[in-house]
């Protein structure tokens, strides 16, 4: 189940049968000052390949890129693990150093998910710089049909109107209305597939806690508020999007400092290592 988890972290379309040939590059990898030598990596992409033996192989791309996913994933994982204090758990023996990655990956991905999550200070600290900054996209919107209705609403809020209840006056979505206009909590990535691109263009680039411009869609106009912390702060699908497991690994990948060769590609937090161009 871990395995799979980083795998869907990782994911991304790359072609398998495209093949790269290694060259003699001293390091394959790095992450902060642990270093992929080009020979350990020769070593596990060989395996991969089912010719352990070899001196070195061609390989598909697939293969390159799942190595350098899983090595990578794992120092990101134990520099978190040493951040907090704690010492990485050793992995059960295994018949080779492939084995012994992967082996290595369920251990400390256990231990990693196990250690205490954010703190109140840590959570709001990045909620308050931006849902692409925190990940975490809490919104409210007034949904109304014409430009004028919602040049109306914004000067209301102006005047100090409290926003949910602008939204339960006025708001033509009745769903969220009811809610003070509130749409919930989500992962950003999820966030810009669940609606439309006007509307989630328009709330990642607004500051949190101040209402936008009118937004026009297909729907109407929209005035759309990334809610203030102190209204999300209690909310526990808010605190569980900020510490679901994808959203802690992508902030402590952004975090380090990640270096792979450009043979390779480059390592993207979102999707792991991806092809150049």
């Amino acid at each position: 189940m871990i395995r799979r988890r980083v795998a869907l972290l990782c994911a991304a379309a790359i072609p398998l049968g495209a093949c790269t040939t290694f060259t003699d590059n001293d390091s394959a990898a790095r992450v902060d000052d642990t270093v992929l030598t080009q020979s350990e990596f020769d070593l596990l992409a060989n395996t991969a390949a089912g010719q352990p033996d070899a001196e070195r192989v061609e390989v598909p791309f697939g293969v390159v890129q799942n190595v350098l996913n899983t090595w990578i994933v794992n120092q990101i994982v134990i520099g978190e693990i040493r951040a907090a204090g704690e010492t990485p758990e050793p992995a059960p023996p295994a018949e080779d150093a492939l084995s012994e990655l992967i082996a290595e990956q369920e251990t400390v991905f256990g231990q990693w998910v196990e250690l205490p999550a954010s703190t109140d200070e840590e959570f709001r600290d990045a909620y308050q710089r931006g849902p692409e900054f925190s990940e975490v996209a809490c919104t409210a919107h007034v949904l109304v049909e014409t430009r004028a209705e919602a040049d109306e609403v914004v000067a209301e809020l102006e005047a100090g109107a409290a926003f949910a209840d602008v939204a339960r006056d006025r708001s033509i979505d009745s769903g969220s209305a009811q809610a003070g206009g509130a749409l919930g909590c989500s992962v950003v990535g999820e966030f810009r597939q669940q609606f439309i691109p006007e509307f989630v263009e328009a709330a990642l680039d607004a500051e949190v806690g101040v209402p936008t411009d009118p937004v026009e869609s297909q729907f109407g106009y929209h005035v759309i508020l990334v809610l203030p912390y102190d209204d999300i702060a209690s909310l526990p699908e808010a605190r569980a999007v900020f510490d679901s497991d994808g959203v802690r690994f992508r902030r402590a990948a952004r975090a380090a400092d990640i270096r792979i060769d450009p043979r390779f590609g480059a390592f993207d937090p979102e999707f792991g290592v991806v092809p150049l161009g």
